[in-house]
């Protein structure tokens, strides 16, 4: 599965998703880049999920393989 990746050059902030749909309504101030990489659609023996959080405070999120 690809994992779209906009950039918002005003503060220097990727942001990450799977979803093609999330990305475009995101923009602005997100601009699309590109692919960043694939991942699995489902979990794979001897693979490391990867979690998304959002902090509301400041708008951001953060990625981590600890949930």
């Amino acid at each position: 599965v690809p994992t779209y990746r906009g950039y918002d050059g005003t503060n220097s902030n990727h942001f990450y998703t799977t979803d093609r749909n999330e990305i475009d309504r995101v923009i602005p101030p997100y601009a699309a880049e590109s692919v960043g990489w694939y991942m699995y659609p489902t979990a794979i023996p001897g693979t490391v999920p990867l979690y998304r959080f959002y902090n509301s405070a400041d708008g951001d999120h953060v990625y981590s393989t600890n949930s």
